[in-house]
């Protein structure tokens, strides 16, 4: 049993002692003293001693292997848990990048039919046409909501789409990135206070906008209080720079 259970150098070290402790048994012993009168004879007691040997090794050997079978499946049990634990990660896995490869292949088409579709809402031909020109503007509201899916898709695999940045107002870009945040919050209470003395025209693509979300999405997390945005414009020497705060 030492040699199944324990390492190799300790299963030794087992070994020697026992030898060691039956070598000195053989030299250092009491013999039995039995009277002429004794009930038990000789062979009666070294029967049961042997009886009784056999009845302790056999209950020990059957313990001790019970437990290491019972090791040995839960051991193949939770193997086998892993495996397939392993095999379900990289499934996802293959599946996230092959999402992320399709999200970025149909970036080029929707940025063409984007700009076909702006084409044809400038054309005269389509603007006399009352029927086609709603239909344009229900193909665009298409377009772009299949641009957000796959901004999410790619935000989801911590990756951004490409896309060109666009010029606004400082001052309606924050109010409608806190519109857009609030839709998907609308439990949490937000307040947003505009103290900027000049409404900047600023540059900034969809990743501005997601980490406006990430410090919101922090502070919600935070605490239970509302949160309140303010934005403000703060003078230095020399120059002014911008202040968000919340």
């Amino acid at each position: 049993m030492g040699a199944t259970l324990l390492r190799q150098q300790t299963a030794w070290v087992l070994a020697a002692l026992c030898l060691l402790c039956v070598g000195l048994l053989s030299e250092f012993h009491e013999p039995l003293q039995l009277r002429a009168d004794s009930p038990y004879p000789l062979n009666v007691l070294l029967q049961s001693g042997m009886v009784l040997c056999f009845a302790l090794n056999s209950g020990l050997l059957v313990f001790l292997m019970t437990r290491i079978r019972r090791n040995l499946r839960l051991g193949e049990s939770q193997l086998a848990a892993l495996k397939q634990r392993a095999a379900e990660e990289e499934q996802i896995v293959r599946m996230g990048l092959l999402a992320s490869g399709a999200a970025h292949e149909l970036g080029t088409p929707m940025a063409t039919m984007s700009v076909i579709l702006g084409d044809w809402r400038h054309d005269p031909a389509v603007l006399n046409q009352a029927g086609l020109h709603d239909d344009l503007r229900e193909l665009e509201s298409q377009l772009l909501r299949c641009k957000k899916i796959v901004s999410g898709i790619l935000m989801s695999a911590g990756e951004t789409r490409g896309e060109a940045a666009r010029q606004m107002p400082l001052g309606e870009f924050i109010k409608d990135a806190l519109r857009q945040w609030q839709e998907g919050r609308p439990a949490c209470k937000l307040e947003y206070r505009n103290q900027l003395e000049t409404d900047y025209t600023v540059v900034f693509d969809s990743t501005v906008r997601q980490m406006l979300f990430n410090v919101l999405d922090n502070a919600a997390d935070a605490s239970p209080q509302p949160i309140v945005v303010e934005v403000g414009q703060e003078a230095l020497d020399g120059g002014s720079h911008l202040l968000l705060s919340h």
